[in-house]
């Protein structure tokens, strides 16, 4: 998910496990359940992760891509959401970090391709609505 704190765009470091593709900065979520659908789904792992339950998730679209880990298909769901009246009660559970970033420092992070496109799509977007 896209979380807002106060206009930044937080992002996860992710552990040193050899289980989970480690990055600079990528998005908390995580794999649907078999019984979930998409927005139980980002409601549970923001919990998981964060211990955070955001008010309102926006779900803004869904995406097919190739993942450049794995090399294999994902389909992708994108909600966002602002966290910034409840980011005081955070508990990073999952993870080195949790870090808000400007948009402008995002483009220079070490990022998997599929994030940084999603920031951008968002943030042009909001930005051709205002």
């Amino acid at each position: 998910a896209i979380l807002l704190l106060e206009g930044k765009y937080v992002l996860h470091l992710r552990d040193n496990n050899p289980n989970i593709i480690a990055q600079a900065g990528g998005f908390f979520g995580g794999k649907i359940d078999t019984r979930e659908n998409p927005s139980q789904a980002i409601r549970r792992e923001i919990f998981e992760e964060l211990s955070l339950i955001p008010e309102e998730f926006r779900f803004l679209w869904s995406t097919d891509y190739i993942s450049q880990f794995t090399r294999l298909p994902v389909s992708g769901w994108c909600f966002m959401a602002d966290v910034t009246e409840i980011w005081k009660n955070y508990k990073l559970s999952e993870g080195q970090a949790a870090k808000p970033f400007l948009f402008e420092e995002v483009r220079n992070l070490e990022i998997a391709s599929i994030i940084w496109q999603t920031i951008e799509r968002y943030h042009n977007t909001v930005k051709n609505s205002v």
